[in-house]
């Protein structure tokens, strides 16, 4: 039996028992909204770059961090009347939303993003964000929004029980500073095959070993790496943003942090499973 019910797993605490803690709360919620006819709009970007960012979301494959007090992240996808933006909007907050993302009344989303964009408009009259937040907010259909809290899994010794085992969010969720939660769970799925297919099918509790011991290494990299991204992606004082910004800009103009990069999440998967196929 696979468990791969996501972060709230049913089936992680009758497996792990003792082992099994709640879910870690980031001290972030995101509003989280996608634009299905989403066309080039000059006035829909932050105002002090515009040209420059207009420019990269009109790629088919564009990723924008905007690099302001405000977390606003943008990926664009499709092209012409295909194309989508996606939009993230990261904020500190206590507390979580407390029902679940899908089960609210239509129009509670906005409502409760309006409600927070006019009382920091109020505050806060020099972050040009808010404007372009307002922007998005309103080309977006109440059925493409999405409000929820950033969470992440601690270490567990073990992921499996007999014949049974966790997967992708149940075992290692992780925050998405890095943008590898999905990816973890595909490269679980294809060294567990992998794991189950060296051991004929038939050994499975040896299978699921071996898978545990494989992944645990990267996984728990990722989950400690996108923690330390969250912590310098949420500078809030101006000197902080301003060392956020700097180290950031620095890092993408640099070759070695994009060889890093696809080191880490192309090649460190290669490596394992690799080193899987080599057992045999």
């Amino acid at each position: 039996m696979v468990g791969a019910d996501g972060i709230n797993s049913t089936l992680a605490p009758l497996l792990l028992g003792k082992a099994m803690d709640p879910p870690l709360y980031s001290g972030y919620s995101i509003f989280f909204g996608v634009i299905d006819d989403f066309h080039k709009q000059p006035q829909a970007l932050p105002p002090a770059d515009t040209k420059r960012l207009v420019d990269l979301v009109d790629h088919p494959a564009a990723i924008i961090q905007v690099l302001s007090p405000t977390k606003l992240f943008l990926v664009a996808g499709g092209a012409g009347a295909e194309k989508k933006l996606v939009w993230k909007f990261g904020y500190p907050n206590p507390t979580p939303p407390q029902r679940k993302e899908w089960a609210g009344a239509e129009g509670a989303v906005r409502k409760e993003l309006q409600e927070y964009l006019d009382k920091k408009r109020e505050t806060d009259r020099t972050d040009a964000t808010f404007p372009v937040i307002q922007s998005l907010l309103d080309r977006t259909s109440d059925a493409r929004l999405l409000h929820f809290g950033l969470f992440s899994r601690g270490h567990k010794p073990y992921w499996h029980k007999g014949r049974t085992i966790l997967i992708g969010d149940a075992a290692h969720a992780t925050l998405p500073h890095v943008g590898q939660g999905a990816n973890m769970a595909l490269e679980d799925g294809i060294v567990l095959a992998d794991c189950l297919e060296k051991h004929g099918f038939r050994n499975v509790e040896a299978a699921l070993a071996s898978f545990y011991a494989q992944r645990q290494e990267r996984t728990k990299r990722i989950v400690d790496s996108s923690k330390a991204i969250g912590w310098l992606l949420d500078a809030r004082t101006p000197m902080g943003v301003w060392m956020r910004n700097a180290l950031l800009i620095g890092a993408m103009k640099m070759d070695w942090y994009m060889k890093f990069a696809e080191k880490e999440v192309i090649g460190g998967f290669m490596a394992g499973r690799g080193g899987a196929k080599k057992e045999d």
